[in-house]
């Protein structure tokens, strides 16, 4: 059994690599006759260490037959170093093989493995392009053998890392597409869709100077109008009629009723979805969406609306917006403040819901006119309380307040 520690050369460190795999390799098939150590032996005369790492990598079995797992990561991390020391073209050759090796089997000792993956991901630079490739392989690894939420703190550096990595545009995209993937997956439907987002927002640039692109985009974006439809996660969805690939879904024949359903959530009310079912029947259905779900769903949102254009609202016309009874509405009030689309106090005298904060659904010009009001009230209002903070300052310094001297004789 070799021990990969204190080996002061690296032709040492080779020797004693090649005899544990050989070793290993004659332990597994012992009638069979492993003619590795005399074959690398030469190689290692001549120098050729990288066609050795090479040899080494295709006894992956014999490799991950030991028993002893910290042998096995020992091994596993010379190789990885030998890697690095490579020129970059040798160095991809095997990183793509050593991916190979340790991907292999997805049920024998995956913890292992993706630790082994880890280790070799971490012995490249911040900067070296190989990184994308080991990401890569340890994020469909860890996927595959039930392990995602290993890895998937690692998707909030994404963005970061691609830049890191020298990245272009082809790799940018299957990587969101795969987080994307595995965050929809693990039920994260927010974090999943602002990666499909991204995904998409690639495309801008083509799609705004006429190139086609495929089924597959068009497709991402109906994926990504669903989520913003379906996801008790996302409350605002105006962001994606900013993307090129969801404008083409407004007259694609698959995909027209999706686009004006998307439209109905970012910015209209119950009454407007309601039409929608009525002209579009068994749509909500078929386009795989709950249709209880988006009825709740549309309530919240319409009574986000509610607030946004008055900050007092009546409960009879919350009633009437979401088409519910009025003994229901303060149950409905506090959902949406569960949901965090609005901040309101209930006046049970009144019947009105005083509404101080509320989710703007859209933010056009509108609501740039409507913020630039509050400020302007605002700015005024602090003009005036620093006025009379200043009249009672005065106040305090006038000659009347000064304390007067003691008219007691001597």
């Amino acid at each position: 059994m070799a021990t990969f520690v204190d080996i002061s050369t690296e032709e040492e460190q080779i020797e004693a690599l090649v005899q544990y795999v050989d070793g290993l390799k004659k332990k597994k098939n012992p009638d069979q006759q492993s003619n590795l150590e005399s074959e690398c032996e030469s190689l290692l005369k001549e120098g050729k260490w990288d066609v050795i790492i090479s040899k080494l990598l295709g006894e992956r079995d014999a490799i991950f037959s030991d028993t002893n797992d910290k042998e096995i990561e020992a091994s596993m991390n010379v190789i990885s170093a030998f890697i690095k020391k490579s020129t970059p073209k040798v160095a991809a050759s095997l990183v793509q093989q050593v991916k190979e090796a340790v991907v292999s089997n997805v049920a024998d000792r995956p913890i292992l493995r993706l630790r082994i993956l880890t280790n070799i991901y971490h012995a490249f630079d911040r900067s070296s392009p190989s990184r994308y490739d080991l990401f890569v392989a340890l994020t469909n690894f860890a996927s595959e053998s039930g392990n995602a939420e290993l890895v998937i703190p690692k998707f909030k550096q994404i963005d970061q890392w691609l830049v890191d990595w020298g990245s272009n545009i082809e790799q940018s995209r299957k990587l969101y597409r795969l987080a994307h993937k595995i965050l929809t997956s693990s039920h994260r439907s927010a974090q999943a869709h602002e990666l499909i987002t991204k995904y998409l927002q690639t495309f801008n640039p083509d799609i705004k100077e006429g190139k086609n692109v495929g089924d597959e985009v068009i497709d991402a974006a109906a994926v990504a109008a669903r989520e913003a439809i379906s996801s008790e996660e996302i409350y605002q969805c105006d962001h994606l009629f900013s993307l090129e690939a969801v404008k083409l879904l407004e007259k694609h024949p698959k995909h027209a009723a999706l686009y004006q359903l998307l439209q109905i959530f970012a910015q209209e009310k119950l009454e407007s979805f309601q039409a929608f079912k009525a002209k579009h029947p068994g749509f909500i259905q078929s386009a795989d969406l709950a249709e209880e779900s988006c009825l709740r769903k549309i309530r919240l949102l319409s009574l986000a609306s509610l607030g946004a254009e008055n900050s007092e609202v009546p409960y009879a016309l919350i009633a009437q917006t979401l088409q519910i009874s009025e003994d229901d509405v303060e149950s409905w009030i506090i959902e949406a403040v569960s949901a965090k689309l609005i901040e309101a106090k209930l006046n049970q005298l009144k019947r009105v819901a005083n509404v101080s904060f509320c989710v703007q659904r859209v933010f056009g010009p509108a609501q740039w006119k409507q913020l630039s009001a509050k400020l302007n009230k605002w700015k005024i209002s602090v003009h005036h309380i620093l006025e009379t903070v200043q009249q009672t300052k005065n106040i305090g310094k006038s000659p009347v307040h000064q304390s007067q001297p003691s008219l007691t004789a001597a």
